[in-house]
């Protein structure tokens, strides 16, 4: 019972200790990150736990979900959640949303990621995710008195991709129009 505690207790050191590392300024961090996924990958090998009992797909791709273990699908399922991550941070630290550059925006993506299957199992719901990201990115080009063609354009354009890799992304499109509202006046030819 004692060993227990002493186990969780470094591993809520380890916790701090990240948190306290990807809070600083120190760009070799991003590094640091695939760790996490690849752990979770090489938990996965030795102690299954996703079991696929169907076998479908809900793109238009017709990337078929990954039916059992396979280390080159994990590890780009690992490369998609780390760009992801650098992708999320990129855009927290562009428009400067904390006084000083951090990454932790990175950590907490990775982690949360890291409780669904898209860690371990590659489909296109990390494709879908990267194309969200990257339509996020180009909302926050936007400009208020610029011309915001491309930028409204170019989100629309990741918006359509992310839903041919899973349809259920079609309910972001009301708020892509409402924020596209809402950053700039109401110009037809941008909608």
């Amino acid at each position: 019972m004692k060993s227990y505690g002493v186990f969780t207790l470094t591993i809520n050191a380890n916790f701090i200790f990240m948190f306290k590392l990807f809070s600083t300024n120190q760009t070799f961090v991003l590094f640091l990150l695939p760790i996490i996924p690849m752990g979770n990958l090489v938990l996965e090998y030795f102690y299954p736990t996703l079991i696929a009992s169907e076998k479908f797909h809900t793109n238009l791709w017709l990337i078929q979900p990954q039916g059992t273990f396979n280390w080159l699908l994990g590890c780009l399922a690992v490369f998609f959640l780390s760009l992801n991550g650098m992708l999320v941070n990129s855009i927290f630290n562009r428009n400067e949303f904390y006084d000083k550059n951090t990454y932790l925006p990175s950590l907490i993506y990775v982690i949360i990621a890291c409780l669904f299957p898209l860690s371990v199992l590659f489909n296109g719901e990390a494709l879908a995710h990267t194309f969200l990201i990257l339509m996020i990115a180009q909302l926050f080009r936007l400009k208020q008195n610029e011309d915001g063609r491309a930028a409204s354009f170019f989100s629309a354009f990741f918006l359509g991709v992310a839903v041919t890799l899973n349809p259920i992304y079609m309910m972001m499109l009301p708020f892509l129009w409402m924020s596209i509202a809402r950053i700039r006046p109401f110009i037809l030819r941008e909608y």
